[in-house]
């Protein structure tokens, strides 16, 4: 395993490039982070053709993939061999333990590909990969190229002398210091302790001795990758290229990105422009959220420096569905008006004011209309509203009755009640007058017939004889007298003398 050769913090994420494979210590760190920021951020891992690898984070999965490319694209050899393997622990490649090739997750199958083999490594790859880029030689099956990787290494006194396969030494640069148990890759020096590597790295950083292969610390370079080329006094970074000329360095960087863009797993990336990896304030009609620039625009979002303005054309977008959602719902004016002034006006049991009233509502409805003011009779009707319509209620006074009329009135019910007891009072009595206050208050009542032949029998006399016995003297029974009382209408029976 080597040593990170560059940490960057984005978003407050740990960006983590490795020169080669990537062992089980290196995965298990690439869990570790995960664990960190589960929630929070999203991971990607991305690999290349060589084994080096590189991963990256972000508020959501596709940025996170954006940037992993891109970090590996930045200090890969072969930068358009890079392709995402995991994203957020979720991979076969990452779950299982103990394999730390990336061959081994990729299809024998994989169409147009080759095994590849070189001094180092046998890969899966295209046959373009490895003969132009990787150095190596194409074949058929592993096991040949297996055998060719091992011949080169028979014949390699160099690589010999630098470690055993299995053994792990140290490698160093004027960029880092690092362990593997691969060796140190052509160009760098291997040694048996960190002590060594780390004063090593400190002396090639310092004198920038390494820089001597291709110009001399003082002399400008012209460098070239597939994104840029430029001039630098302190030489091309590692797996670039150094030009004597301006012309060379651009020549290399029109090939290089020629080359990229026919690749098909690196189109996208390479017609993505600067702007997709500014971060900014995405609105939509949905929410507002923190993210990629090109990730706004992919959810058809609108991209905002500040989060006020983000949150403002929410807002705005978020009315303007509403308003288009609403369903129109056709109107018809209502007029209402009545012939009195202070009048309270009811839909369908709705107070709504006084008239004169004028409404929109909803056609095709059924409504009640009630018109009330005290002192009037209430007019109510119900229509159906179709189209504009006028209402004319005329209301009318209620007539007043005098209260003492009122009070006279007595039910039927009543009435019968009063008359029987009147009956049942006087049925008995020998008073002609008794029966004459009847006929006065009951003219038609139901004993007026019984009370005028009662009065025809009193006629006869003041007195009434009742025979006790043959032989027994007449008695004579003295008439009652009523007492004289002004009782109005009303009526009272005095019995007893």
């Amino acid at each position: 395993m080597k040593r990170l050769l560059a940490i960057v913090v984005l978003l407050g994420i740990a960006v983590s490039v490795s020169a080669w494979g990537m062992s089980e210590t290196d995965k298990e760190r690439y869990r570790k982070e995960l664990k960190k920021y589960l929630g929070e951020y999203s991971l990607a891992l991305a690999i290349d053709a060589d084994g080096g690898w590189a991963w990256n984070g972000a508020r959501d999965p596709g940025g996170a993939k954006i940037k992993a490319l891109a970090s590996c694209r930045e200090y890969s050899k072969n930068p358009y061999t890079c392709k995402i393997v995991d994203v957020d622990g979720n991979s076969e490649f990452i779950s299982q333990r103990g394999s730390s090739s990336y061959s081994s997750t990729v299809s024998s199958s994989s169409s147009g590909k080759v095994w590849c083999g070189t001094k180092n490594e046998v890969t899966r790859v295209t046959k373009y990969v490895c003969e132009f880029n990787q150095g190596g030689k194409a074949f058929e099956t592993q096991s040949q190229a297996s055998a060719f990787r091992n011949k080169l290494r028979a014949e390699s006194s160099s690589y010999s002398s630098t470690a055993s396969s299995k053994k792990k030494v140290w490698c160093a640069t004027k960029y880092a210091a690092w362990s593997s148990v691969k060796g140190c890759r052509s160009g760098v020096k291997a040694f048996s302790t960190e002590a060594q590597a780390k004063a090593e790295h400190k002396r090639l950083k310092g004198g920038s001795s390494s820089y001597s292969s291709t110009a001399s610390s003082k002399e400008k370079v012209w460098c070239a990758t597939k994104y840029a080329a430029w001039s630098s006094v302190k030489g091309c970074r590692s797996g670039v290229k150094a030009f004597s000329t301006e012309a060379q360095a651009k020549a290399e960087h029109q090939r290089l990105k020629a080359a990229s863009t026919s690749t098909a797993s690196t189109s996208t990336a390479s017609s993505s422009s600067a702007s997709a990896w500014k971060m900014s304030w995405c609105a939509t009609s949905k929410s507002v959220w923190y993210a990629l620039e090109s990730s706004c625009r992919s959810s058809s979002g609108t991209p905002y420096t500040s989060k006020e303005q983000a949150q403002a054309e929410h807002k705005r977008l978020k009315a303007k569905e509403a308003e288009v959602s609403k369903p129109v719902v056709k109107t018809a004016s209502l007029t209402i008006r009545s012939n009195v002034a202070g009048d309270k006006v009811y839909i369908d049991d709705q107070f709504k004011g006084s008239t004169r009233l004028d409404l929109d509502l909803p056609q095709g409805k059924d409504y009640t209309i009630r018109i009330e003011k005290d002192g009037y009779e209430t007019y109510e009707e119900t229509i159906k509203l179709t189209d504009n319509l006028i209402i004319r209620g005329n209301i009318e006074k209620v007539a007043e009755q005098p209260v003492q009329a009122v009070a006279a009135q007595t039910t039927t019910a009543d009435r019968s009640a009063l008359e029987l007891a009147f009956w049942q009072a006087i049925q008995d009595s020998d008073d002609p007058d008794m029966f004459r206050a009847y006929i006065d208050q009951f003219p038609d009542g139901v004993y007026t017939g019984l009370a005028k032949l009662k009065i025809k029998k009193l006629k006869s006399g003041p007195v009434n004889v009742a025979t006790v016995s043959s032989s027994a003297e007449p008695v004579v029974v003295a008439k009652p007298k009523v007492p004289d009382h002004d009782y109005g209408k009303y009526y009272a029976l005095v019995i007893g003398n």
